[in-house]
């Protein structure tokens, strides 16, 4: 069963329809009864400029479930059927990202997007 909190790889189309060339991390933020909401993650090696964005968020402890620092797009919500989250793979075993970041994640995508 999945979880908020969780993390995928895979390919999901952007939100503006373009489909990434490679696999991608994705982190599950709401359970909806016909699939889930997730946000692209990317790395922030080389990306330091882009952390100063409000529409991002910079993992604190991005370990589990992502390998390298890392920081969440928060304007790239979007929906995908449980059938879709099937082709991804679940990293890290399942294990969930830390509470707090998660916490404070769920929390800027209420008042990113109100």
């Amino acid at each position: 069963m999945v979880a908020v909190g969780e993390a995928y790889l895979g390919k999901i189309s952007f939100v503006d329809g373009a489909k990434p060339l490679y696999s991608r991390p994705y982190l599950v933020v709401e359970i909806l009864p016909d699939g889930v909401s997730i946000l692209n993650i990317s790395s922030s090696k080389g990306k330091e400029q882009k952390l100063l964005y409000n529409s991002n968020y910079e993992l604190k402890q991005y370990n589990p479930p992502f390998v390298k620092p890392s920081f969440v797009k928060l304007d790239s919500k979007k929906f995908i059927s449980f059938e879709e989250l099937q082709t991804l793979k679940l990293l890290h075993n399942g294990h969930k990202l830390n509470s707090s970041d998660l916490n404070n994640i769920l929390q800027k995508i209420r008042s990113f997007s109100s």
